[in-house]
């Protein structure tokens, strides 16, 4: 199962009441899952583990779009090891597509984009040719050496950086 962490990496709760499946036993197999399952319980309740499911992953993975942030393997990310020797990531990882919130200029003419989900960018370069209006499509792509392309519509791609 390709999907699943290995079980060098699952938290010692959750592994030990895995670990019960191998018991023949079934009356020693049930007393593994409760004496676990009470331990995982309680590692929950003291916030030691916390259980999120993939959408959730997707969804702060997606907020995050754009920081500088370490491979994070809560978020799915990968150790510098484990990526390729270009720090090549996950497909769902180079683009986000979205609609703009707001826009306006700065002083320089360039355009600072609000995204529905709070997230804010800055034109660093390029020119945009047509107004980005509220409700437009969106797209930021990740370019190479932690630089990333904003793309109105269709208007060819232009440098931007996350702020917020």
């Amino acid at each position: 199962m390709p999907d699943q962490p290995s079980t060098s990496v699952q938290a010692k709760a959750f592994s030990s009441v895995l670990s019960c499946r191998g018991i023949a036993d079934a009356v020693e197999r049930l007393a593994c899952f409760d004496r676990n399952a009470q331990t995982l319980q309680s590692a929950a309740d003291n916030k030691e583990i916390i259980v999120v499911d993939r959408a959730e992953v997707q969804k702060a993975r997606r907020s995050l779009f754009g920081f500088n942030l370490p491979g994070l393997k809560i978020l799915g990310g990968k150790d510098p090891a484990e990526r390729s020797a270009h720090g090549a990531v996950a497909a769902e990882d180079e683009e986000i597509t979205s609609t703009v919130a707001s826009a306006q200029q700065d002083r320089d003419g360039y355009w600072i984009v609000g995204l529905p989900d709070g997230a804010v960018w800055h034109q660093t370069g390029g020119t945009v040719a047509l107004r980005p209006r509220p409700g437009s499509l969106v797209t930021i792509r990740r370019g190479s050496m932690g630089s990333y392309f904003i793309k109105f519509g269709t208007q060819p791609g232009v440098k931007a950086q996350r702020e917020r």
